[in-house]
């Protein structure tokens, strides 16, 4: 069957096919530069043409939320932090597990320490489900936040939260209930 490929064992001319003896031709030769051959290897100690020195910033995509992110080299080779921790962390100290520098005004790109606070995760999911389109008002009143912030200091997991916001009659429904 001819797919068009040229499968592993199969000949289709004889007269284009390499012989035994047979060399490239000038054009196909490798050479230094050319891809695979001797010359395209890097030498012993010898530097990238792109390495960045330690404190160079580099603006990236982020895969899950498609927004633009600043980060810092801070050490070698190849350490790289986000850039609001790196400030938040010079002004502040170390974050504490479970919490999340979060911008107020939501531009991923203003580090500036007065756009920096620090959130818990739960407080921050919180914030960005509030912030799609209708939840605020539905969800968002003065009294669910209130509770919510409640639950959050008695140190309880997302589920447990999501229990209790259910047991205290708010208008939300758990992903089983749904499904």
């Amino acid at each position: 069957m001819n797919t068009g490929r040229i499968q592993p064992g199969e000949r289709r001319s004889p007269a284009t096919e390499f012989k035994p003896g047979d060399q490239r031709g000038a054009a196909t030769q490798f050479k230094p530069g050319n891809s695979g051959g001797v010359g395209h290897r890097f030498k012993p100690g010898q530097k990238a043409f792109n390495k960045k020195p330690v404190g160079s910033v580099s603006i990236r995509t982020e895969t899950h939320t498609g927004s633009l992110r600043a980060w810092v080299k801070v050490a070698e080779p190849n350490v790289w932090r986000k850039r609001a921790v790196v400030v938040w962390e010079q002004h502040n100290g170390p974050v504490p597990a479970g919490s999340i520098v979060h911008h107020r005004d939501h531009d991923s790109l203003n580090d500036a320490l007065g756009n920096l606070v620090l959130k818990t995760r739960s407080e921050h999911a919180l914030e960005h489900v509030a912030s799609r389109e209708g939840w605020r008002k539905q969800f968002m009143t003065p009294e669910f936040v209130a509770e919510v912030r409640r639950l959050i200091a008695l140190g309880l997991d997302d589920a447990a939260i999501a229990r209790a916001l259910v047991a205290a009659n708010f208008n939300i429904q758990l992903a089983e209930e749904v499904a």
